[in-house]
């Protein structure tokens, strides 16, 4: 689909301009989809998600989350997504 001729001008070649706003307005919704979308997406994903924001809000109602100071500051590391350059990024949990 993401290769489709009918779809993409040169789609062999990359072109980060056509998924500007003024490119985008004309084109079928579906016709990019680097994550699924439609009866094939996952049936999941949303409660996944509910799930998560769950979890999120009842650690953060329950527990203090503080940065911990005993080893180095992480260092970010610019790549596709912005990432430390470290195994982990640390925090203390003290209970409310």
């Amino acid at each position: 689909m993401h290769h489709n001729p009918n779809i993409w001008d040169r789609p062999e070649e990359y072109d980060p301009y056509r998924f500007s706003p003024e490119n985008s307005t004309d084109r079928h919704p579906y016709a990019f989809l680097p994550f699924s979308a439609g009866p094939r997406n996952c049936i999941g994903q949303h409660f996944a998600m509910n799930e998560l924001k769950t979890a999120v809000a009842l650690i953060l109602q329950r527990f203090c989350l503080t940065p911990d100071d005993t080893l180095p500051e992480p260092v970010p590391v610019h790549k596709i997504v912005l990432r430390a350059d470290s195994p982990g990024l640390f925090l203390k949990i003290n209970p409310l």
